[in-house]
């Protein structure tokens, strides 16, 4: 919560310089709302309200080793035969871009994958 504050307070003191007012991430629960939703919040009472990006991500690594990861560069699991795990939940962390573009190039990889795990049967 001290996180959202701060950055609730810094993109707010970076609006103010530029002369206008951040909608995004505002200190308040928006108009017209009588009872907070989900994504409001009080902290140190102060009511916030989190629009959020919604990139869900993590769960399982990807990587080479089986020591270190959960599946492969291709979204293979490592110890279950036949399982490939196929999104951004082999993402460690995701920067400020939407991950789709990079989501979908594992998924046409992992195809790539499936498709020779099937041929080779």
């Amino acid at each position: 919560m001290e996180g959202f504050a701060m950055a609730a307070a810094a993109c707010t003191a970076a609006f103010k310089q530029m002369g206008r007012r951040s909608s995004r991430g505002r200190r308040s629960i928006p108009a017209g709302r009588d009872v907070p939703g989900p994504d409001d919040f009080v902290y140190k009472g102060t009511k916030y309200h989190s629009y959020g990006a919604g990139h869900i991500v993590g769960t399982h690594r990807m990587g080479p080793k089986a020591e270190s990861s959960v599946v492969d560069a291709s979204q293979k699991s490592h110890d279950v035969q036949n399982l490939w795990i196929v999104g951004s939940g082999s993402f460690p962390t995701v920067a400020t871009p939407n991950p789709t573009l990079t989501i979908m190039a594992l998924a046409f990889k992992s195809a790539d994958s499936i498709i020779a795990a099937l041929g080779s049967k």
